[in-house]
């Protein structure tokens, strides 16, 4: 059965982060781009589990050291 409300995701930001998100993603794109972060969040957690979740949380991964890596 379908929700008549899509289920949402609400994250406490700090207002420097808040500010940034505004000034840096395209107005109607911070939907598509979360999205996308989030499907790939649950690959990587599908993929590696526990072990995601430390890294992520412990900063040793991150997008601009994958993006860095894949440009050589």
């Amino acid at each position: 059965m379908e929700r008549e409300n899509p289920p949402r995701l609400n994250v406490e930001i700090t207002e420097k982060q808040d500010e940034a998100l505004r000034r840096l993603i395209p107005w109607g794109l911070k939907h598509h781009l979360f999205s996308a972060i989030v499907d790939e969040l649950i690959e990587l957690l599908n993929e590696h589990g526990e072990l995601a979740i430390t890294m992520i949380t412990c900063k040793k991964i991150k997008f601009l050291s994958m993006l860095k890596a894949k440009e050589k």
